[in-house]
């Protein structure tokens, strides 16, 4: 198999996995908003929120110290 068709290949199911995860997303946040209603789902959100920040800040740190010590 040459690369070329192996980089089209993996590039066709790297798009089908975003776009079924958008639209998998799209279809949770509509039953969940159903279910909890305006007031709850805004403390939902803002957790959700406080949540992806803390994983963000604390994956850039494990990296950052990585990349010093492995470029040392």
């Amino acid at each position: 198999m040459n690369a070329t068709r192996s980089v089209a290949r993996n590039t066709f199911w790297s798009a089908v996995e975003v776009v079924s995860t958008f639209v998998l997303a799209i279809a949770a946040t509509v039953v969940v908003a159903r279910f909890f209603g305006p007031q709850r789902l805004g403390y939902y959100s803002y957790l959700l929120w406080l949540t992806s920040i803390t994983g963000t800040l604390g994956s850039v740190g494990l990296v950052g110290t990585c990349r010093k010590y492995m470029g040392e």
